[in-house]
């Protein structure tokens, strides 16, 4: 694919963010979550209400209610709201169209279709752009919209709360953004508050794809609704079913777990490492669209001693380590300042006992209203999230809103020896490398 870059900008808030704003204060989370960008792309195949300059200015507008985004890090604590801007870039594709790269997606191409990279540690964080935006058009009329976001200070949920409210500003169309939702900004550095965290390794925590030592090899899984049911189905779990989240997580963790136990033989412990949004597992509830970095990791556990592996059980481990999170273990954590020693202790782990841990990391975007992003031109027909995993998994809607995604990073050999599970690939309906 080639894409030609055509023009770049600053964009600006379209009002001033006032001096009582003017510091944004990170809380422990945004400090300790590693790398430097969360990446999505949204494809549309309609634009005939498109306008370059429309979207710049409902951008503009958007920066005026999600401030932070707009300005810069200026120390360890600190998002200085200075409205210097986030990058607007326009780019064409000339030699291919929307469709090819939707029915036959590839990471590869997919990242030409970024701002930048999303590992990019080349600049200092003093100097990083905390958003940016790229917009490229393909020969059939069809547009592309890539967003990267400083995980300094947001999450996936805070990325989906971005793209919506800029999609509901550009169909505002000038008119005044009454229905623009509040509640952006929260200040949680009360529950975990910052500190100075040194040389801590949990901010270098993600390698390249050059520093991994065994070569990745990432699929692209399909799990349409029926299959889905019937993973459900098949394991009720104290008087109730499991929810599709924790079926289908728990069924991709045993079918990774034989690949590890045939290549790895030491290993005594498996982990299933799974991000919590902590929005709404609060007393009271944090608003679901307020920005930052609001996950917590909670770990999932199966020891070999434990016999073979068994599904069902699986799925309880899975439902326990996400139960434990709530607002009274939260408490605990922030009253015990606990949060670093937690996360300290699964780097050491992982460092420590190497070789006797097979961890496997999950996240899930599942719910979060990417596909409602309608900039006035109807809304995706396709979402991407162009990041190579070592080894997990990551769980996206279909675009239909039925089925789930999944996109699985795995060593090489350990992808072929998955794909061999007759037993998994008889719930799959696509697999495709990506």
């Amino acid at each position: 694919m080639k894409v030609k870059i055509t023009h770049k900008e600053t964009i600006k808030p379209y009002s001033p963010t006032p001096p009582s704003k003017k510091d944004y204060k990170l809380s422990l989370i945004d400090q300790l979550t590693p790398g430097p960008y969360v990446p999505i792309v949204l494809f549309y195949d309609s634009t005939t209400k498109f306008s370059n300059d429309h979207l710049k200015k409902s951008l503009s507008k958007t920066l005026t209610y999600i401030y932070p985004l707009a300005g810069r890090k200026i120390d360890e604590f600190t998002i200085e709201c200075n409205d210097e801007g986030v990058d607007f870039l326009e780019a064409n594709v000339s030699n291919i169209t929307l469709s090819n790269i939707v029915n036959d997606p590839k990471i590869e191409t997919l990242c030409q279709l970024l701002p930048c990279h999303v590992l990019d540690r080349s600049i200092r964080q003093s100097d990083q752009v905390l958003l940016r935006v790229q917009l490229t058009k393909f020969p059939c009329g069809g547009i592309s919209i890539g967003v990267c976001v400083s995980h300094l200070v947001a999450d996936a949920s805070s990325l989906g709360t971005f793209v919506k409210t800029w999609a509901k500003m550009n169909q505002e169309n000038d008119q005044e953004c009454n229905g623009i939702d509040t509640g952006f900004i929260v200040d949680v550095t009360g529950i975990f508050p910052p500190t100075d965290l040194g040389n801590n390794p949990w901010l270098t925590l993600i390698p390249t794809e050059e520093e991994l030592p065994l070569k990745i090899s990432m699929k692209r899984f399909i799990f349409d609704n029926s299959k889905l049911a019937t993973l459900i189905q098949s394991c009720p779990v104290e008087e109730r079913y499991a929810t599709r989240f924790e079926a289908l997580s728990a069924f991709l963790w045993s079918s990774i777990i034989p690949t590890w136990k045939d290549k790895k033989s030491d290993i005594k412990v498996y982990i299933l490492l799974i991000s919590i949004n902590l929005r709404n597992r609060m007393n009271p509830n944090l608003p679901t669209n307020s920005i930052g970095n609001l996950v917590y990791p909670t770990m999932a556990k199966w020891e070999v001693e434990e016999g073979e592996i068994d599904y069902k059980k699986l799925v309880e481990k899975v439902q326990e380590s996400i139960r434990k999170v709530d607002d009274s273990y939260i408490t605990r954590v922030h009253e015990k300042n606990e949060y670093i020693n937690y996360s300290n202790s699964i780097l050491e782990l992982a460092i420590t006992r190497g070789n006797e841990v097979g961890f496997a990391g999950c996240i899930s975007w599942c719910k979060i209203p990417f596909y409602e992003a309608d900039f006035g031109w109807g809304k995706p027909t396709w979402i991407a999230n162009p990041v190579k995993f070592p080894c997990g998994f990551h769980l996206l809607d279909c675009v239909d809103g039925s089925g789930i995604e999944v996109w699985m990073g795995l060593p090489e050999e350990h992808m072929k020896l998955l794909e061999k599970n007759e037993d998994f690939m008889s719930y799959v309906s696509l697999n495709q490398d990506v």
